[in-house]
């Protein structure tokens, strides 16, 4: 499975890596075939040599180990909110309202790119808010638990962007004065048929890398992925104002927990930032 489904062979006959080691496909991968293997043997009447007994030491050799650089620009590289500002004109100026729209939501929002097909615009006494469902990321052990509660996405305002230009966006779908592209409508229209929200991401994804502002942007960024947009949200709450907002904030309203937003984008805190806060707590707490 792994020779077949993690490496390919290119032209030359050489080895090339389709699946990177110590990420979550190889994973998925090794869980589905045992599962797979474990049903045929207890369900089907398999022979039990088929049982699968993979030892941790195989397993590991087999997941392999992510290679993680302490540069930020390796690990999580954000769309800086020149480039998000600029790619957001670009798609107007093109005529590509559409892919505006679903630009301008993950980037404002920090959603993932399949949280596309979770929006929900909601009226409030607040007025209008985004409730994001959580199914995107449910895995073998979280599909059998209660299903959880929406988040309640929040915007991060882009520097010399319109001031509401985040909530307009949003107005926008809620009214249905302008939609997601087709082909991506489509993929969204599938979820319930097919079951998981992966083929939602890719045609985002392959959307926003087709056009021509992306492929010059990788030019001189070949590491830029279109979850940039996600990691943009981040970036800016915490690197382009002096605002400091608490990372538990910011990881809820990306629908993560602390410890995967600290290993993601601990990277975008400036530690002038942790001196403030506590300048400022110990301050309060002198005088009170």
């Amino acid at each position: 499975y792994a020779e077949q489904h993690f490496y390919r062979k290119d032209k030359n006959s050489n080895l090339v890596v389709v699946t990177s080691a110590g990420g979550s496909g190889r994973k998925r991968g090794i869980e589905d075939v045992t599962r797979f293997l474990s049903f045929a043997v207890e369900e089907c009447g398999a022979s039990s040599r088929y049982r699968p007994k993979l030892s941790a030491a195989l397993k590991n050799q087999l997941i392999g180990t992510r290679d993680v650089d302490s540069k930020v620009g390796r690990k999580t590289i954000p769309l800086k909110d020149e480039q998000f500002s600029d790619f957001l004109d670009w798609l107007q100026v093109n005529g590509k309202n559409q892919l505006r729209l679903a630009v301008g939501l993950v980037g404002y929002f920090g959603l993932r790119e399949c949280e596309l097909a979770l929006v929900m615009p909601t009226e409030t006494a607040n007025g209008l808010q985004l409730k994001v469902g959580m199914q995107a990321k449910a895995n073998a052990k979280t599909r059998s638990a209660p299903p959880k509660e929406p988040r309640t996405a929040m915007y991060a305002k882009c520097k010399d962007r319109p001031e509401h230009e985040a909530m307009d966006m949003l107005a926008q779908y809620h009214s249905g004065f302008v939609t997601f592209p087709k082909r991506l409508r489509k993929q969204i229209d599938q979820v319930g048929k097919k079951g998981f929200f992966r083929d939602v991401g890719d045609a985002f994804s392959e959307q926003v890398k087709s056009t021509q502002f992306w492929k010059d942007l990788v030019k001189t960024e070949p590491e830029m992925k279109p979850n940039s947009l996600r990691h943009s949200f981040a970036w800016r709450v915490h690197q382009s104002t002096e605002m400091i907002v608490p990372t538990r904030a910011v990881a809820a309203a990306m629908g993560h927990t602390h410890q995967t937003h600290m290993r993601y984008y601990a990277e975008f805190i400036d530690p002038d930032q942790v001196r403030k806060v506590f300048e400022a707590f110990n301050k309060s707490a002198q005088s009170a």
